[in-house]
């Protein structure tokens, strides 16, 4: 088959999104003859890793708005205006390359949330697929008792939000009507999707990991290392991690809580640090290079990872690569992608009992070595089982035949 796919986030070795969609496009293409427009600032990444290793079959046109429009990408707002207005400037170069080509599919990809759509649904006489995309993932309830007014003001907004777009936003809903596939990330997303869509829709989650490194855990040493890895923001719910630490230290003194991220909450985490009297045994390091990612990972022993509202986590993924267990709110991505085998899946009815939870399981993990060596061996069989990127292009594979064949259609 001829695919096109628009992928704004794609570049080899930068982790997190960029690097999504360049393994998606890498699977793709492992298929099919791959035609992929991006943004021009990853044309010097994506050259160097294709010199390194020649995809014949994968081919990129870059397209990025003038450079007066750059600025706006500076905010978190303008981002979001800067990718709507790209995504509709690249339909010309879409239809030109389809006219050459006649694509069998095309694909948007990345930036993969329900008001981020794209254009495609102009193009005709090809399928289109959507996705993954979440934006339908409600933040853990519990969570939302405990947020301040204004918190909770924003939240209830972000669901009205969500809904106009799944139910009112006419670019939305030529996507969903025209596209032969919707892929959504969760499925609480899927729920959200309009009934007469749903024979289409399909839950599959973005997130994958290349290989499975060589385990380096030693069963008779003292584990100690627990650890976050995110943006220092309020989703991301770091604060009851550090609380949780209080209740570990009146158990187990030696343990330690290592914070990678950065974010504007780093100066309120200090300062709770500070208030508990946790510095020693507390530790903020900011952002890590994400070739150093995986040897800075091997040295801890549990990931906690409070987040409140998420569709698929990188940090997760790469913990139980390396065979360190999960500790995860059970809600939307991570509540999927931690199993009973590979974590442990908090379920408290607010946050006094959520902190008391996370510090009971982090306890019991550092102490009881065949628990953890269990969690630990089910953390990487997980991964290996279900989330390496040649198993996810396999999968995704199947669905591209179905959807060239008929049995998916819009």
């Amino acid at each position: 088959m001829k695919v096109l796919v628009s992928a704004y986030a794609c570049e080899p070795g930068k982790g997190s999104e960029p690097e999504v969609g360049w393994q998606w496009v890498h699977q793709i293409a492992r298929f099919h003859e791959t035609w992929v427009i991006t943004r021009a600032n990853n044309r010097e990444a994506i050259g160097k890793a294709l010199t390194k290793t020649p995809i014949n079959n994968l081919h990129f046109v870059y397209y990025d708005l003038p450079d007066w429009a750059r600025s706006w990408k500076r905010g978190n707002r303008g981002v979001h205006l800067y990718h709507q207005l790209w995504q509709y400037k690249i339909l010309g170069i879409a239809q030109k390359l389809h006219k050459e080509h006649k694509f069998d599919i095309c694909h948007h990809i990345t930036f993969g949330v329900v008001w981020h759509p794209s254009f495609f649904y102009k193009l005709y006489d090809t399928k289109i697929i959507w996705g993954p995309f979440g934006g339908g993932e409600a933040a853990y309830k519990a969570c939302v008792k405990d947020f301040s007014m204004r918190g909770k003001i924003t939240e209830f907004m972000r669901k009205i939000f969500s809904l106009y777009f799944f139910i009112l936003d006419p670019i939305v809903q030529k996507n969903f009507k025209k596209a032969s596939l919707l892929l959504t990330r969760t499925d609480m997303t899927a729920k959200r999707i309009p009934k007469k869509y749903l024979r289409k829709t399909k839950v599959f989650l973005e997130t994958g990991f290349s290989n499975i490194p060589a385990s380096e855990h030693n069963s008779s040493k003292e584990r100690k290392n627990l650890f976050t890895m995110s943006r220092l923001i309020p989703l991301k719910n770091i604060n009851i991690a550090i609380l949780a630490m209080r209740i570990i230290l009146d158990k187990l003194p030696t343990a330690m809580l290592h914070i990678f991220g950065n974010g504007p909450l780093i100066e309120n985490h200090k300062a709770l640090v500070r208030k508990l009297k946790l510095r020693d045994n507390v530790l903020f390091y900011g952002n890590i290079e994400h070739e150093k990612l995986i040897s800075v990972i091997k040295k801890m022993d549990i990931l906690i990872h409070p987040s409140v509202r998420e569709g698929g986590s990188h940090s997760i993924m790469e913990a139980m690569a390396c065979g360190i267990p999960v500790i995860c709110l059970d809600n939307a991505g991570p509540g999927y992608m931690v199993d009973d085998n590979s974590g442990i899946k908090i379920n408290g009815k607010n946050n006094n009992e959520i902190i008391t939870e996370i510090a009971n399981a982090a306890f019991k993990l550092l102490t009881n070595n065949d628990f953890y060596e269990t969690l630990s061996n089910g953390a990487r069989s997980r991964v290996n089982e279900n989330f390496l990127w040649n198993q996810i292009g396999d999968r995704l594979n199947t669905l591209y035949q179905k959807v060239y064949h008929g049995e998916i259609s819009s």
